[in-house]
C-alpha cells in the first residue's frame, strides 16, 4: 500500500477513534475513576465522531454518486434507495416511515438518518440516484429487489409526470436493471383487493369473490355500501388479470 493511502486511512481513524485514547489519557491525571470517565467520556464523542463522519460521506456520496457502497448501509444501494424515497414524497418523515415498512426489521439500518441527510441535498439529482442505485443492485436478492420496487412505486403514488419533469425513478431503474417492475397502479389494484404484491393468481380470485360478494350492488340498498366501492374492485381485479396474462 502507497504510503500516501495508508497516512489517509490512518488520519480518518484518527479523527473517528482519536477521542478514545485521549479521553482516557486525560483521566489517569485524575486517578482510576478519571481514568474510567475519561475512557466512557472518549466512547461517546467517538460515537458522534463516527455518526458526523458518516452522515459527511453519505451527503458527499448523494450529491457527487457513487458506484460503491458508503459506510453504515445494511445493503448496497440502501443510501441511493432513501434519497430517491425522499425525493418522490419531498419529505423527510414519510420516507423514512414507508422505508421502514417496506425493508422490515432484518434490514436494521439508520433510516431516519439516511433519509434526513438526503433531505439535505439540495437539489436532488434524480438520473444520478437512479444509475448509482442500479450500479449497486447488481447482486442483492430478488426478494430485495421486488421490495425495493414496492416501496419506491408507494413512493411515486402520486407522480405527475409533468410537474416532476420525467419518467418515474422506478421505470428509469427497471430499465436500466432489465426488471420487470410493479408500478403504482398495480400496486395500487392490489391493495383495493387487501393483497400483496406478487400473491398467486388463485389468491386474486378468492379475495376478489370475497369482495364481489359483500360489496355487489344488491347488497347496497341500505346504504352502508358505496356502488363507487364495486367498481373499484371490478377495475383492480380485471387490471391485475391484464398484468398477469
Amino acid at each position: 500500500m502507497k504510503k500516501p493511502v495508508r497516512m489517509k486511512r490512518t488520519l480518518n481513524f484518527l479523527k473517528v477513534y482519536g477521542f478514545i485514547p485521549a479521553g482516557a489519557a486525560a483521566g489517569l491525571f485524575a486517578g482510576i475513576w478519571g481514568f474510567a470517565a475519561g475512557l466512557l467520556s472518549g466512547i461517546f464523542m467517538s460515537v458522534i465522531s463516527c455518526r458526523i463522519y458518516e452522515e459527511f460521506s453519505w451527503r458527499k456520496a448523494i450529491g457527487q454518486g457513487s458506484a460503491c457502497s458508503v459506510s453504515g448501509e445494511p445493503f448496497p444501494g440502501a443510501l441511493f434507495m432513501c434519497a430517491i424515497a425522499v425525493y418522490c414524497l419531498n419529505d423527510k418523515n414519510a420516507a423514512y416511515q414507508l422505508t421502514c415498512s417496506f425493508m422490515g426489521k432484518e434490514n436494521r439500518a439508520s433510516w431516519a438518518a439516511m433519509c434526513r441527510t438526503a433531505a439535505s441535498v439540495k437539489p436532488l439529482n434524480r438520473d444520478l440516484l437512479v444509475e448509482c442505485l442500479a450500479h449497486q443492485l447488481q447482486h442483492v436478492s430478488s426478494d430485495l429487489m421486488r421490495r425495493i420496487f414496492l416501496l419506491l412505486g408507494a413512493a411515486e403514488f402520486s407522480w405527475n409526470e409533468d410537474e416532476k419533469n420525467g419518467m418515474r425513478p422506478s421505470r428509469y431503474l427497471a430499465e436500466l436493471l432489465d426488471y420487470k417492475y410493479i408500478n403504482s397502479e398495480l400496486f395500487e389494484s392490489y391493495r383495493i383487493l387487501g393483497l400483496e404484491p406478487g400473491v398467486s393468481l388463485a389468491e386474486v380470485k378468492a379475495a376478489h369473490r370475497k369482495l364481489a360478494v359483500q360489496y355487489h350492488p344488491d347488497n347496497i340498498a341500505s346504504g352502508s355500501l358505496d356502488s363507487a366501492d364495486f367498481i373499484k374492485i371490478q377495475s383492480a381485479y380485471e387490471f391485475i388479470l391484464r398484468q398477469l396474462s
